[in-house]
């Protein structure tokens, strides 16, 4: 049993030292149920000012440039804004060549690289999704929303 109980216990620490856990803080508090999209969104990230689109599927996406994009949905519950995220996000994610999605610490989220780098979550009722051309535009996006910060 101590064997079984050791081996668990690097094949844990394995898992945690191969980025599988979120490299954020997203226990950020979530926006307020009465935020405006004006409140939610930065106005512009690195002098890229936004432009809004309205989505399908009933999120707001807001673009700065053509290399960052932030979506936000705001839904009933948290039990929706996974649902949202697993039917209209994750899809995207998957297409990338590095993907993962689950729960940890009893908070949903995905991350993708490939193309894109990705990062989105569920907090509350809310769903989000971040997208960059790189690394260093992501970590631009997540200096400036203030919904998710780095560890």
């Amino acid at each position: 049993m101590k064997i079984i109980r050791n081996l668990c216990i690097v094949l844990v620490l394995s898992l945690a030292s191969c980025g599988l856990g979120p490299d954020y803080n997203l226990s950020v508090n979530p926006p307020g149920q009465n935020d405006t999209p004006e409140q939610i969104f930065p106005a512009e990230i690195n002098g890229d000012e936004a432009k809004v689109n309205q989505l399908e599927s009933g999120g707001l996406e807001y673009t700065y440039g053509s290399d960052k994009s932030i979506t936000v949905a705001r839904l009933t519950s948290e039990d929706e804004a996974i649902a949202f995220f697993k039917q209209n996000v994750l899809p995207n994610y998957q297409k990338q060549n590095n993907n993962f999605s689950g729960t940890i610490n009893g908070q949903f989220y995905a991350k993708a690289g490939g193309n894109w780098k990705m990062f989105g979550w569920v907090n509350g009722n809310f769903a989000f999704s971040l997208k960059a051309s790189d690394q260093e535009k992501l970590d631009d996006i997540i200096d400036t929303f203030k919904y998710i910060e780095h560890q």
